[in-house]
């Protein structure tokens, strides 16, 4: 169905959706959420920070192990339905390493051309 340069590209787009270019507020339930990911694939070795470059790496080969363990530990939680349960699996994925996260995220914002859209409707007389 993919070539394997087409999956990479699957696969590093989906990494690509869980990096923050800001440290998200508790409120952001998706901001949230994706912040987790991205401490779950570091944690797991899907994902690599260089302290020295400030870059990412990207452990392809471990993609489908680490995403389904990322799963599994999602179902384990939503099936327990203890709200204990679930506040101890957030506040353990749920946390910002100036020095890791802030510094990737100033990559990204540093990469961004724009960073804000304006959106005018003709049927707005706009």
């Amino acid at each position: 169905y993919y070539t394997s340069a087409q999956l990479r590209s699957v696969y590093a787009s989906g990494i690509n959706r869980v990096l923050q270019n800001n440290r998200p507020r508790r409120e952001q339930p998706y901001n949230t959420m994706q912040l987790m990911q991205w401490n779950f694939f570091l944690e797991n070795g899907l994902l690599r920070f260089d302290p020295a470059t400030r870059k990412l790496s990207i452990h392809y080969d471990r993609y489908h192990d680490v995403v389904g363990r990322l799963l599994e530990k999602v179902l384990d939680v939503q099936y327990a339905g203890d709200k204990a349960v679930a506040d101890r699996f957030i506040e353990q994925y749920a946390n910002w390493d100036e020095n890791l996260h802030g510094a990737v995220a100033t990559n990204i914002r540093e990469q961004q051309r724009y960073r804000f859209r304006l959106f005018k409707y003709a049927q707005l007389s706009e």
